[in-house]
């Protein structure tokens, strides 16, 4: 049997190391502030957490894939995720660019992101999950919804395939 928490045997809450692995696991960043986007009428409410790297991550170049350590710059980028229980997510991701010895100045590979992407690998592969199992004569380019999210017209081989 199932035991409600209570003021008195609650369990402690969770750290925010523990809420980020939770809710996504994004290898090699911590979170840091989170906060609502404002709702307008073309648009419903949105969640963005922003995810800072962690100083102790291994940096590796998307190039070559080996480890560089030198950094030659950071950029945020806004990258779409999951939604959080019916709520559309935006990440606020600060970026490394490296300063690889043998490539130049290339992206940090992420094993959670593609080179160029603005939706989470774990997003793009339930979209095309979801469009697979779609019947629709529209396909590659279709619609499809993920709680109350609408992406509509995603080519799908653009995104991943799966």
């Amino acid at each position: 049997m199932k035991t409600i928490p209570t003021a008195d045997n609650s369990p402690p809450p969770l750290t925010r190391a523990e809420l980020a692995e939770l809710l996504g696991g994004w290898k090699g960043y911590e979170l840091g502030t989170v906060g609502r986007l404002p709702v307008d009428g073309e648009r419903p409410e949105e969640v963005w957490l922003e995810l800072l790297p962690r100083l102790d991550r291994t940096k590796r170049c998307s190039g070559c894939q080996q480890c560089v350590e030198a950094v030659h710059d950071t950029e945020e980028r806004w990258i779409r995720d999951l939604p959080l229980l019916g709520t559309p997510v935006q990440l606020l991701v600060h970026r490394c660019r490296l300063a690889c010895p043998r490539c130049g100045p290339k992206l940090e590979h992420l094993d959670w992101l593609g080179r160029y992407q603005r939706v989470t690998r774990r997003l793009a592969e339930s979209v095309a999950r979801l469009a697979r199992g779609c019947h629709s004569n529209t396909l590659p380019t279709t619609s499809v919804y993920i709680g109350a999210v609408s992406y509509t017209h995603l080519t799908l081989p653009t995104i991943y395939s799966v």
